[in-house]
């Protein structure tokens, strides 16, 4: 089975699997509010205006709040390819923490990896 790993960003989250991208693409404020409440804690609390993103692509016009600063998006935009598993040093050790969140990540990239051209 191929794959769509067209939203699959440099972490190697699958954007179509991600809550703020889903509210987003939906437009719906009942369903931002809900993931707002979901992501906010007490130490980092969110307004329903954080819960916008396209992806943190070099083209997209909205970019979730957490992932401003993330090294390795920018570490991935520096080098111009569109997620790690086109990195020719991938896998790195930026990426131990998005695997250790979440196995998934690992995944994805290799199978970018494995599929580059």
């Amino acid at each position: 089975m191929v794959k769509d790993t067209s939203r699959i960003v440099f972490c190697g989250f699958d954007c179509h699997e991600c809550l703020v991208y889903k509210a987003t693409i939906k437009g719906d404020l009942e369903y931002k509010e809900e993931v707002r409440k979901k992501y906010s804690s007490d130490n980092y609390s969110l307004n329903i205006e954080d819960i916008n993103c396209t992806g943190c692509y070099k083209d997209s016009e909205l970019l979730f709040k957490f992932c401003t600063d993330c090294a390795i998006r920018i570490c991935g935009l520096s080098k111009g390819i569109n997620n790690c598993g086109e990195c020719d040093i991938y896998p790195c050790s930026k990426l131990d923490k998005a695997f250790e969140i979440d196995k998934n990540n690992k995944i994805n990239l290799d199978y970018c990896k494995l599929n580059k051209n």
